[in-house]
């Protein structure tokens, strides 16, 4: 739907904003894609070896091996979905915006808030913020099919993609994701991890 001074609310990750920061939302492709699209998911047996090698030459546990196949596969069942879901918006839904492109918000400070004190004792080597934003362009609003990766192959990713996007954005049910394209101006920084640590 297209939106207009909309505010909304975002815990933004090493962005470091100013109050009054303008920029574009939907040229280019978001984090989450990249890091899906720069992994590494050539599992073969080849790969495994040279992985097990690797980790048993540094000294490192068998669990670790197993955590790092298991971020990879995540990685590539993140992407299969992801594709499906951008092959099927393209193809019927071109007026809503981009998963790959676009810039994810919460409809409310609470929420935010929630998360931001969850990610700080997560990781504290990170800076967060969580700002308000005001929006101009398109948003699209997820209330009543939730994202699911249960392991489906790209086909029946599809099938849940058509159920995705034609979804009633303007129902009573609770907001579950909001994702934007356009043009974005940071109103209000409401928490900031640098100065909350001081």
């Amino acid at each position: 739907m297209q939106v207009k001074d909309l505010i909304l609310y975002q815990i933004a990750t090493d962005r470091d904003y100013k109050i009054g920061d303008k920029f574009s939302v939907g040229d280019g492709l978001n984090f989450s894609i990249k890091r899906d699209l720069d992994s590494d998911f050539k599992l073969g047996d080849e790969r495994l070896v040279t992985l097990a090698r690797d980790y048993k030459e540094k000294g490192l546990s068998p669990d670790d091996l197993i955590a790092e196949m298991t971020k990879k596969l995540d990685r590539a069942e993140s992407l299969t979905c992801q594709l499906a879901m951008e092959f099927v918006r393209e193809k019927y839904f071109p007026s809503l915006p981009s998963r790959f492109k676009c810039m994810y918000f919460s409809s409310t400070a609470e929420e935010c808030m929630e998360g931001y004190l969850g990610a700080m004792k997560r990781r504290t080597d990170r800076h967060y913020q969580v700002v308000s934003a005001r929006l101009n362009g398109r948003a699209f609003y997820s209330r009543s099919v939730p994202i699911v990766r249960p392991g489906w192959s790209f086909l029946e990713y599809c099938d849940f993609a058509m159920k995705y996007w034609g979804q009633d954005e303007h129902s009573t049910d609770p907001i579950l994701e909001i994702f934007f394209e356009g043009d974005v101006e940071i109103v209000d920084i409401l928490a900031d991890s640098r100065a909350d640590k001081v």
